[in-house]
């Protein structure tokens, strides 16, 4: 298995992105119970049995293809940690795509995840 050591304002969901993973893998494969992950930890960044000489954990780019983009319009009841939730990704990372200041969104809004 290939493995990556956790730097300074990394996360979950951002190593699992650089490393063409999901959240839920990362912590299956490192028996997380949490997202909370520190600095100098190491982590499996893939499944055992695969085999790459390549180093995967690259810089990720600010553009993300459109494949991987989708808009997501409020319904009544939403949060942005509900939505954060649905689309396993941090509060934080919705409100950066989106320019937002604060918490509040309203129904009808459209939301870029990414």
């Amino acid at each position: 298995a290939n493995t990556y050591t956790v730097k300074k304002g990394d996360s979950l969901w951002r190593i699992a992105n650089q490393n063409k993973t999901t959240v839920t893998n990362l912590k299956s494969w490192n028996n997380l119970k949490s997202d909370n992950i520190y600095i100098g930890q190491k982590l499996k960044v893939s499944a055992g049995s695969i085999t790459n000489n390549t180093n995967t954990s690259k810089p990720s780019t600010s553009k993300p293809s459109n494949s991987s983009t989708k808009t997501y319009t409020v319904k009544k009841g939403d949060s942005l940690w509900s939505i954060s939730r649905q689309y396993k990704t941090a509060v934080d990372n919705i409100k950066s795509w989106n320019k937002l200041t604060s918490n509040t969104i309203y129904i009808g809004q459209k939301i870029t995840i990414k």
